[in-house]
């Protein structure tokens, strides 16, 4: 027989998984653009090589860490 106190830490770690899911999904995609970022980035730099540009090393690319998408 069952008992309700037995039932709740099935049911905490049924409700965890759910979020525990998302994480590991949100991990993947970021992991997945970040690989479909740097192939483009690639592909770019060929395709400007074969037009005869120089092509600036990555560390060139000026990025400002201040613009982020939100006011602070």
């Amino acid at each position: 027989m069952c008992h309700p106190a037995d039932a709740q830490p099935a049911a905490r770690k049924a409700l965890a998984g759910g979020p525990a899911g998302g994480i590991v999904a949100s991990r993947w995609l970021s992991s997945a653009a970040e690989e479909a970022r740097l192939k483009a980035g690639d592909m770019l730099a060929e395709a400007r090589t074969s037009l005869g540009e120089e092509v600036p090393p990555p560390s060139a690319v000026k990025v400002d860490h201040d613009d982020h998408g939100h006011e602070h």
